[in-house]
């Protein structure tokens, strides 16, 4: 039984006026995996099913009182992003802010479309943005295989549905129209976006993409970021006064307030 005792984790208490703090970055899963290995693994790591439940939960509970969002380099699909944009919002709808803080040297457009969607956006002052505009890369296999002597037989139905990669060198007329429909169609929707949530004109986030590099100071200037900081200055932001006259920062760690919700 002491052993027990010992080794059993501490419960969790939440505090009055806790920030719920939540990091984003890399690959991001639809569900928690269900893998011990893969748990061990990628401790830290939220997957939008857990996200949404963190932001809802959060937004009804009066101990929470704002959200403090970490977000490193990106590799989530533009409909990932949109989806926890979603989740921002409908926490935001509480009256609650939410603080984002770039953690990148470079922040590019899908970390900035996810960041503008909260109240306050930290930026380091040595970093900077890459809003260029969107590009498709592709990998053609073709001159690989005719070298080796592989031959590809593909059936293919339609013009737009083909094995560009492994059966020619470039990409049909088709096929290229097709994600230059796709690239506009999600540029039209960051630039309409960006401009909107940060009341920007759209001409003028035109004009910033066709420049390219935003060094932290311009980006603070074109109102794209709310501050320019480090992470210490978010939670000094966020501190509460005590009884005793005293000012104290009460967060709390996604992984940890998901086990407060479990015990419930």
């Amino acid at each position: 039984f002491a052993f027990f005792q010992l080794t059993r984790p501490a419960k969790i208490q939440v505090l009055n006026d806790s920030v719920l703090e939540l990091s984003v970055g890399g690959e991001v899963t639809e569900f928690p995996s269900s893998s011990p290995l893969r748990q061990l693994m990628s401790v830290g790591e939220i997957s939008l099913f857990d996200m949404r439940r963190l932001f809802l939960e959060a937004a009804q509970d009066e101990k929470i009182s704002a959200v403090y969002l970490k977000i490193y380099p990106l590799l989530a699909s533009w409909a990932e992003v949109e989806e926890m944009r979603s989740f921002i919002h409908a926490f935001r709808k509480s009256g609650k802010k939410i603080y984002v803080y770039l953690s990148l040297d470079l922040v590019n457009e899908i970390e900035l479309y996810l960041a503008s969607s909260a109240n306050e956006i930290y930026l380091n002052p040595d970093s900077g943005l890459m809003i260029n505009g969107l590009v498709a890369e592709f990998t053609f296999f073709k001159k690989m295989m005719d070298k080796l002597g592989i031959q590809s037989d593909v059936l293919q139905f339609k013009e737009f549905k083909s094995a560009e990669s492994y059966t020619r060198s470039e990409l049909t007329p088709q096929v290229r129209s097709m994600y230059e429909g796709i690239l506009g169609d999600i540029q039209f929707r960051f630039v309409q976006t960006i401009a909107h949530e940060r009341q920007i004109e759209v001409q003028r986030i035109n004009e910033l993409i066709q420049r390219g590099l935003l060094s932290a100071q311009p980006a603070l200037s074109e109102q794209l970021v709310t501050h320019l900081g480090y992470e210490d200055e978010i939670r000094t932001s966020l501190e509460v006064e005590n009884p005793n006259g005293e000012k104290n920062y009460h967060g709390i760690r996604a992984s940890q307030y998901l086990r407060v919700l479990n015990q419930r």
